[in-house]
């Protein structure tokens, strides 16, 4: 049980870290200056890398409220950089998102499904996680 609950943590916490990874490197591909010299979408796995030992050293309060507010930040500064063109920020996501798997063969429709997919998983995870925590503690 221990074991399961640890894992499961630190898959949240991944996930998390993914989509904070994904705002920053969407905002840090604005700056134009930045972004021709430096793979902005590194911030993906440095998000990837760091969210699971910020986890493992502090427990989440209120997974699901996290899991959920970091999907929707990632909608939100989409939508906020593209100024509301649901089509624009499909592609903005996908190519954000093919940059920093570092998969420049995959298709932006793939990618795109990658990030669908990685939303619902960080949503249900959280769930699961939000679950688990509230029956350790009682």
């Amino acid at each position: 049980m221990y074991r399961r609950e640890n894992i499961l943590r630190v898959l949240y916490h991944v996930l998390v870290g993914f989509h904070t990874g994904l705002v920053l490197a969407l905002l840090c591909a604005q700056w134009t200056w930045l972004e021709l010299r430096v793979n902005t979408g590194m911030l993906i796995l440095l998000g990837c890398l760091l969210g699971p030992v910020y986890g493992l050293r502090k427990n989440a309060g209120r997974p699901l409220l996290r899991g959920s507010f970091a999907v929707l930040a990632v909608l939100g500064a989409g939508l906020l950089i593209t100024q509301g063109d649901v089509a624009a920020m499909r592609i903005l996501v996908g190519a954000m998102v093919r940059e920093g798997m570092f998969l420049p063969d995959l298709s932006l429709q793939s990618a795109e499904l990658i990030f669908r997919g990685l939303g619902l998983l960080t949503i249900l995870v959280a769930a699961v996680y939000s679950r688990a925590a509230a029956k350790k503690v009682k």
